[in-house]
């Protein structure tokens, strides 16, 4: 057999090793994944940060114009390496149109639909706050939302609020609130930029009230 024979086997045999080299090598979901600042899927993320603000309302009650809740939400979660889930909890601070201040824990979880979509609960609770003069709550009492989520930017969610009163009224003889909401939930890097404007809204307003 000649050399020019020999040449093309032996260069495939330098060429073919350096190309494998060359190449990078599949990324490990569980093991590269980083942590991200907008919430994704594996492999894109293996933990995410979040970080929300969201505006509700409901319907008005005989003694109350339409309930409003500004919630500002910070948190961690993680993604499981099965079946397309993440858990991991926030801490929530609430203002809402009677002028209480209520905050408190919730645990969350989050099922991936596709790498964009996303469907969530997280059932909640509020363990102290005040203000709220005859409507003052008592705690702990419960705040829960569901949401669907578009690529952790924006969320429409339903939020369920159960808040005993300290005191009964002839207005509320139950001696308890509850309101569903509806809403907008803004994650990422909408939830920092539309939260802190609304704070300073919500500062702004309240001084132009008093």
């Amino acid at each position: 057999m000649s050399l020019r024979r020999l040449a093309s086997p032996l260069l495939l045999l330098c060429v073919l090793p350096a190309a494998a080299l060359a190449e990078p090598p599949p990324r490990n979901s569980a093991a590269e994944a980083p942590l991200c600042f907008r919430g994704e899927p594996l492999p894109e993320c293996q933990d995410f940060l979040l970080t929300e603000f969201a505006a509700a309302i409901a319907r008005p009650s005989s003694y109350r114009r339409p309930p409003v809740n500004a919630i500002w939400e910070l948190g961690y979660m993680h993604n499981l390496d099965e079946a397309s889930l993440a858990l991991g909890g926030t801490l929530f601070f609430v203002y809402d149109d009677k002028e209480r201040i209520l905050f408190g824990f919730k645990p969350r979880l989050r099922r991936w639909l596709t790498p964009w979509l996303s469907a969530e609960v997280g059932p909640g609770v509020i363990v102290g706050g005040g203000n709220g003069g005859s409507f003052a709550p008592s705690y702990p009492a419960f705040s829960g939302h569901a949401a669907l989520n578009f690529g952790d930017l924006v969320s429409v969610s339903a939020q369920l609020e159960v808040l005993p009163l300290t005191q009964m009224s002839n207005v509320n003889p139950q001696g308890r609130e509850v309101t569903g909401y509806i809403g907008l939930r803004f994650g990422s890097y909408a939830g920092m930029a539309v939260g802190p404007l609304a704070g300073a809204f919500l500062v702004w307003a309240n001084g132009v009230s008093d």
